[in-house]
């Protein structure tokens, strides 16, 4: 990178163009003006840039230390902004967008007073650095690790990733920048430099086509999207239905957004199917319901669907034939929910097979997790490993007598857009279907305490893959603690009753 793109001036001569909230103004002020006489990197209106290496600025003189660089304008660079020094590298503020294919930054405040765009990888590393966006982030891959911060206004990032074990064995970033070392796994920030700096792929191709896809792949079960009998039975398989019936019918639902999909299936003791159905809401709005009967019992032929609408606001609330007729926003409904009904059995298809049930019972049966046998106990839930939160339920009985599946939850915490800490998280729980399977399914709540849920299985393709990831991640980070509390060692810094525990069973040395 050139400097001459820069004007070296000191920190007092542009103090006063600094945002107020920033760090290096802040400290500045607290601390007695102790910034003043700092080299600073200024560039006056817009600037583009081929790279920016924040740790090698000062070509001339290279012992010179480089204390912040400000663009007063926007700062669009075409390749990378990077840094190797995380303990503490060049500052840089921005005041208007940033724009970049990736970033691989620690060790210093960025602060960009407008938006933020990284179209392939961002990787902020340690806790001595942190991105500050008044407006809004957008990014394809964030990797954010060993407590780096990142605090936007809004945020559009399509895989966040927390705990480096994600990363191996997916295809997500290029896997010679991966060491497994002692049972940890880093990554390679130099290696991953030098892939940026030759100008290699550092994400997979595989992910970004995913991401042009919308996040993911996932193959189309149906023969084609049509409204008849012939889906109708795919989408009403009894390994898609819960195990319990609600007033005489088999069932299984989800909602995407305001849209409720729910499907019905009726079974006589012959364990024939006689009736089959499809209900579609509009939250609270209308509806469009899809029936299908046979001709007569045990018989092959089905009688024509029949489609009934109705508002569910409003004085009419009654049940009217579907025709051609119908008001529009009967239309749009069928029309958009029936597709979305289509994608989202054809991704539970994909989903049921990337965990197997066993797998989350292996890890429920691991000592390291049995002292931790209380779910609805805040102390014995769960504990934190490094930046995830694990907690475990075994098989039971809740206190209404409803039985409780196998759960296992992973979680991880976030400042929101309110400035209050939250916690992301994700619920893997094995579910029973009619057809005497089980599937292990999966919850996302974008905050532990929200009452909106997601489940993963059907919707959000490039959400669920970062569940399935968090899975295996959090598998390998359980079992690899498990074998150290097996060699005679605490694992982490454990619960006092987790601990009594391991000793009574004999699992720590003396």
């Amino acid at each position: 990178m050139s400097t001459e793109m820069f004007q070296s001036v000191l920190f007092k001569e542009i103090k006063s163009k600094l945002p107020q909230d920033s760090w290096a103004a802040q400290v500045n002020k607290i601390n007695n003006d102790e910034f003043l006489e700092e080299i600073v990197f200024y560039h006056k209106g817009d600037l583009q840039l081929q790279s920016l290496d924040l740790d090698h600025l000062a070509n001339e003189h290279e012992d010179q230390i480089i204390f912040l660089i400000l663009v007063e304008g926007s700062l669009t660079v075409d390749t990378f902004i990077c840094n190797e020094n995380t303990d503490g590298s060049t500052g840089l503020i921005v005041l208007g967008d940033l724009k970049t294919t990736s970033m691989v930054v620690g060790g210093q405040e960025i602060f960009v007073t407008g938006d933020v765009e990284v179209s392939e990888l961002f990787w902020g590393d340690y806790n001595h650095g942190m991105l500050n966006v008044q407006g809004h982030l957008k990014a394809a891959l964030c990797l954010q690790t060993d407590e780096y911060s990142i605090q936007a206004k809004t945020k559009e990032v399509a895989i966040l990733i927390n705990d480096a074990h994600e990363l191996i064995g997916a295809e997500i970033i290029a896997q010679e920048c991966l060491i497994e070392e002692d049972e940890e796994v880093i990554i390679d920030r130099e290696e991953l430099m030098k892939l940026l700096y030759n100008g290699k792929q550092v994400v997979t191709e595989s992910l970004l086509e995913d991401l042009k896809n919308g996040g993911a792949t996932i193959p189309f079960v149906f023969p084609n999207a049509e409204i008849n009998i012939a889906n109708l039975e795919r989408l009403s398989l009894p390994s898609f239905m819960n195990v319990e019936p609600v007033d005489g019918l088999y069932e299984y639902e989800y909602w995407q957004e305001d849209i409720c999909t729910r499907v019905l299936l009726e079974v006589d003791q012959e364990s024939n199917s006689n009736y089959k159905a499809v209900y579609l809401e509009k939250e609270g709005q209308y509806a469009v319901f899809l029936e299908a009967r046979r001709e007569e019992t045990n018989s092959t032929a089905w009688e024509p669907l029949m489609i009934t609408c109705r508002n569910i606001a409003g004085e009419d609330t009654q049940w009217y034939y579907f025709d051609a007729g119908s008001p529009e926003h009967f239309h749009l409904l069928l029309k958009y929910g029936w597709g979305a009904l289509l994608k989202g059995v054809s991704q539970y298809e994909y989903a049921k097979n990337l965990i197997n049930p066993s797998e989350l019972r292996e890890l429920l049966k691991l000592p390291l997790v049995q002292p931790y046998d209380d779910y609805y106990d805040d102390e014995k839930n769960g504990f934190w490993l490094g930046q995830l939160y694990y907690a475990f339920r075994e098989k039971g009985v809740d206190e209404d007598g409803n039985e409780e599946p196998e759960l296992i939850k992973v979680a991880y915490s976030y400042i929101g857009e309110d400035g209050e800490e939250k916690l992301e998280s994700f619920f893997y729980y094995i579910s029973k279907k009619l057809d005497r399977s089980e599937v292990v399914e999966i919850e996302y709540r974008a905050d532990e305490d929200d009452e909106q849920f997601s489940i993963l299985s059907y919707i959000h393709p490039a959400l669920l893959k970062q569940a399935i990831r968090l899975f295996h991640a959090a598998k390998r980070t359980l079992t690899r603690q498990n074998q150290v509390l097996m060699n005679g060692y605490p694992p982490y810094d454990a619960d006092k009753f987790a601990l009594k525990y391991w000793r009574k069973q004999g699992y720590l040395s003396k």
